[in-house]
């Protein structure tokens, strides 16, 4: 199954984008990333694509390692980074996608 995350980091610093990725990755799944760019409704934002191959029961296990309570549809879940804990303190917004 494919997986689509959109990442909308609070910051510009490279080094915050690299490591919200490098922690992504520590979760098991291999995304692949857009170029990020800024964010044209936020202020200091970066958002940025992410894509990936995984199971079905992977997707549900990265979903509940990146945040603690989502915004569940069907196969879908997004949360503001200042709703709830996510992964990485600087995430303002996530979505997380199973194709």
């Amino acid at each position: 199954m494919n997986v689509k995350a959109y990442i909308v980091v609070d910051s510009m610093d490279e080094s915050v984008i690299a490591d919200v990725q490098k922690q992504m990755a520590s979760f098991g799944v291999e995304f692949q990333y857009s170029p990020y760019r800024e964010q044209n409704s936020l202020n200091h934002c970066v958002e940025f694509y992410g894509t990936a191959h995984c199971q079905k029961e992977k997707f549900y296990q990265l979903a509940q390692q990146l945040n603690a309570f989502w915004n569940e549809e069907q196969d879908s879940y997004d949360d503001y980074g200042f709703n709830t804990k996510v992964f990485h303190p600087h995430i303002y917004y996530l979505l997380l996608e199973l194709l």
